[in-house]
Order: C-alpha cells, then structure tokens, then sequence
C-alpha cells in the first residue's frame, strides 16, 4: 500500500505465513466473519464480484489456517476497488490485516484505487496514500407503507442490460460490465429503469439480502425519476421486512427522505481514492451497488 510497507519485518507469529488469492468456494469464509460482524449480505453477490476479478480476492493464512482477508479487484487498467479488510475474531492484534493488504495490493499494480474504508481505519488508510473524498451513510429501516408500482418504469433485461452498463459507466466514471452482468438478475434480484428518448434517466436494483434486502445502486438524472424507482424498488419487498441502504452524502434531499420514513443511519463510511477519482457523474448516485466492491 505504501512504501512504509516495503520495510514491514514479519514477527515470530508471522513466519508461518502464507497469502494467495481464494477460489470462491475458499471465500465463504470471509462471508461467515462478516456475517459475524454483523454485515448484512446481498444474497448473490459474491458471485457477482468474483465476475469481475477471480483473482483479486485474497485470504492469508497462519499454519494453514485462514486468519485474514482483504479484496483488490481490477475494474480495468486504470481502476481498481479494495475491499473485504476483515481478520478472524482470535487472530486480531497481530498485524494480520495490514501484512495481507502488503501482499494484495501488488495485485493492483499502479491503477488508481477506491474504498470505503470505516472512519477508525481512515488515518491508516491515509497512511497508504488514499484521500478521503466524501462519506457514505449506511441507513436502516423497515418497510412499513404499500406501496404500487408505478407506471414507465421497466425491468432490466438481457435485451436493455447494454444500456444499463453504459449508464453506469457514464456515472461512476468507469465500466462495470462484468460486475452488472448479472446483478439484476437471479432469485430474489431485481433491477428497473426508465429511459426517454434521449436513452437512460435511472437505474435501481433491489435484492434479497441476509437480514431482509439491500438497495443498491440508484442512479436519477432528477427527483422525479429517484422518486419513481424508488417506489418500484420497494414495490418488491414484502411489508416488515428491513432494508439497506448505503447512500453517499452527496444528495441529502434522498438521506432526509428516508429519514422522513424511518430509516436510520447505522454508521458512515469514507469514499477514499489512491490515485485519480473516477470522473463520473456522482452526484446522480442516490445509493451506491455495495460497500463491498463500490
């Protein structure tokens, strides 16, 4: 991550150790620590990530043993996103993480990096070269009102998904084909979009997750068409049920508008970038795919 890591001198506890990056199978040990921490899981998405980058998933390992994790996953040339910094409950303390990310990030090699990193980590990461750039508020909240579908809006489909990844693209600054190629599709996964003759003005997906179902991403060229996948969002999740929602700071108007209805904000993250920010159109996200790969 830094020069300060080249000069990293293993301890007694690290002359067993071992890194490579993990199959998908080796990865759900990682799912079961976040689950442990409490993370609330899109049912599928792990597939969806290892789409992108099967080799920028890494586990280190002590005698064997899986002990820590950490994800540097190549979008392109020029971007990658880190993710997954997680060490096992009983091997904390120890330096596990920061000599796994040491490992990892030569994955990357000299792409510009993103990651939403927690504010208790963020002078660390600082330390690494990244900048923070704005916040990312995860809220929480049940859906408790009926809501109807409304009318214009269609389902994300292998005939429109093209378009979908254009837009995103024309959003987050960079393309995310392999990652949205199957995002708004398999069980308890859905994905809307209105368009005009101009082409697309929204995106919304909506998923099953392990505490109830996260949203994620929501992309409005205005607040009428937010408003409009919004609802049609919610149209999918049955009344009682909780929902995430990880919403950058950038548009407030969305945040208090989910106050308004219950919603509560949990913790906050850091969008910090090593390297040059993706030049998109970030203040149409209302919420963001995921904390996991951005």
């Amino acid at each position: 991550m830094s020069e300060k890591l080249d000069s990293y001198k293993l301890t007694q506890d690290h002359q067993s150790w071992t890194s490579k990056p993990a199959t998908l199978e080796e990865w759900q040990i990682v799912n079961e620590w976040a689950l442990a921490e409490k993370w609330d899981l899109g049912l599928g998405d792990t597939e969806c990530f290892f789409n992108i980058d099967d080799q920028g998933f890494y586990l280190g390992y002590v005698n064997g043993e899986p002990v820590a994790s950490v994800s540097v996953v190549n979008y392109s040339d020029e971007y990658a996103y880190a993710g997954f910094y997680l060490v096992a409950p009983g091997a904390r303390g120890k330096g596990y993480g920061l000599r796994l990310s040491y490992d990892a990030f030569h994955h990357c090699d000299k792409r510009s990096v993103g990651l939403d990193g927690m504010p208790e980590q963020e002078e660390n990461y600082k330390k690494g070269g990244f900048v923070t750039h704005y916040e990312t508020s995860r809220l929480v909240g049940v859906h408790n009102q009926q809501v109807d579908a409304p009318q214009g809006v269609q389902n994300i489909t292998a005939d429109n998904i093209e378009a979908v990844i254009e837009f995103d693209a024309k959003i987050t600054g960079y393309s995310r084909a392999a990652l949205l190629q199957n995002w708004f599709s398999g069980e308890g996964r859905h994905g809307f979009l209105i368009e005009s003759g101009d082409g697309v003005l929204g995106v919304v997906g909506i998923r099953r997750s392990t505490d109830g179902y996260r949203l994620g991403p929501l992309y409005a060229e205005n607040q009428a068409v937010g408003e409009k996948l919004f609802a049609v969002a919610m149209a999918q999740v049955p009344l009682g049920t909780q929902v995430t929602i990880d919403a950058p700071t950038l548009d407030l108007g969305f945040i208090n508008t989910l106050k308004a209805l219950g919603y509560e904000e949990i913790f906050h993250t850091f969008r910090m970038y090593r390297g040059t920010e993706p030049q998109g159109e970030k203040h149409k996200i209302q919420a963001i795919a995921s904390l996991e790969l951005g």
